[in-house]
């Protein structure tokens, strides 16, 4: 991980039993970071409009949210010069083809379906783990803000 500051992680979900897993799987892997956290889409899109500020360096997405659909954050991120590069992650119960072509449609960075069992989070710590890694200063994928 990058050594000079702590990685920030935006995760936008609404069920807080899934946030709950979200962050143990990054602490079961080890991954030493910030999250802050939006629990709907109508709050995302808002965030993504008007954020001033440095962007997480991670973005974690559920494509089924209230008041606006992880479709339409994601699409509001890519059109966004400040939130373009930054590497989003979609993680959601979908596992429908379409839903990936889509997002994969407007550069999503990864698909992860959620795990129907607690024992299966493992796979999630270490790919959030991956991806944080080869978009650090210094990585062949990492693109400055």
């Amino acid at each position: 991980m990058n050594g000079t500051h702590k990685r920030r992680i935006l995760l936008i979900e609404d069920n807080p039993g899934d946030s709950l897993l979200f962050r143990l799987a990054l602490s079961d892997a080890g991954v030493d970071c910030e999250i802050a956290e939006l629990n709907d889409g109508g709050a995302a899109l808002e965030f993504v409009r008007t954020q001033g500020g440095p962007p997480p360096d991670l973005i974690v997405l559920d494509l089924n949210l209230p008041k606006a659909s992880g479709k339409e954050i994601l699409a509001a991120i890519r059109a966004t010069p400040l939130f373009k590069p930054v590497p989003v992650v979609i993680w959601t119960s979908s596992n429908a083809r379409s839903d990936r072509t889509h997002v994969e449609s407007l550069g999503v960075t990864g698909y992860l379906v959620k795990p129907p069992q607690l024992s299966d989070l493992a796979p999630l710590g270490a790919a959030i783990r991956g991806i944080l890694d080869d978009c650090a200063p210094g990585s062949r994928s990492y693109q400055a803000h």
